[in-house]
């Protein structure tokens, strides 16, 4: 018995499976302290790292991680010397747990972030206001009084008079509401309240935006992910068409006597 092979539809099955199979699995490229093309530098106490993939004449990434009191921020510029358009989604862009356990950290989107800090100084301003508004300062009030008595000496003598008469200045101690308290609580709500309108326009102005990376082009911003209070090591992995970048970072916590816990990524 003979077997047949048709040629056409080996090569069809050929190309299928190098086009649905091999070309699926990502090139990943990691950063490594002792790779020529893997760069660490310090930039206003923050570590900053950055890796070439495949040289100066292909992708350039640079990346950081900074704690903030209730996410994680990743700031991420990446460049592109190469020849290929890249797709930079910022939602695919991950950021992993791989101590203590192994598990994606949550990104948040800008915008939560932005309303997030808003509320949270807002309700701030409001506790401000509210205890200017109930502040009370005492008062010293020295008050005239006059006293009238009954002169005993008048019931025997006629020539003294029937009363005798007293004045005094008496210190009383009262408390009225402060109203300077309450200015400058006013004040600092205000105060309060536009910096954090401020500070949620520019958290949404720095935001990583989706966008196509043509050849010779560049693009940045922050992305925002769950504060993950026991990290230990965390990947932060970049998606960049069939290439994946991986920057390794370990996270050291720190605090100071009566100071909230803060965590440093290195």
């Amino acid at each position: 018995m003979r077997i047949k092979f048709c040629l056409p539809v080996i090569s069809v099955a050929v190309l299928a499976l190098t086009t649905f199979g091999f070309s699926q699995t990502p090139r990943i490229v990691r950063w490594d302290i002792s790779d020529a093309n893997s760069k660490r530098v310090v930039r206003k106490n923050v570590i900053v790292k950055q890796l070439q993939a495949d040289g100066v004449d292909g992708i350039t990434v640079t990346a950081s991680i900074e704690d903030r009191y209730d996410s994680f921020s990743v700031e991420v510029e990446i460049r592109n010397s190469g020849k290929q358009n890249l797709d930079l989604r910022p939602q695919n862009i991950q950021l992993q747990m791989i101590r203590p356990g192994t598990r994606n950290i949550s990104l948040i989107p800008a915008d939560k972030v932005a309303k997030r800090l808003i509320d949270s100084e807002n309700s701030r301003a409001f506790g401000i206001e509210a205890a200017g508004a109930a502040a009370i300062k005492t008062v010293v009030e020295h008050v005239p009084v006059t006293e009238v008595k009954h002169n005993p000496s008048s019931v025997t003598d006629p020539t003294q008079p029937a009363v005798t008469v007293e004045t005094r200045i008496d210190v009383v101690h009262k408390t009225a509401p402060d109203d300077h308290a309450r200015f400058v609580a006013s004040a600092q709500a205000a105060d309060i309240r536009m910096r954090a309108e401020a500070d949620g326009r520019r958290i949404l102005r720095t935001a990583l935006s989706a966008t196509l990376l043509t050849p010779n082009s560049q693009a940045g911003g922050r992305v925002y992910y769950d504060r993950g209070k026991n990290a230990g090591e965390v990947l932060l992995r970049i998606p960049l068409g069939d290439l994946i970048v991986e920057i390794p970072f370990t996270a050291v916590s720190r605090s100071g006597f009566l100071a909230p816990v803060t965590i440093k990524f290195e």
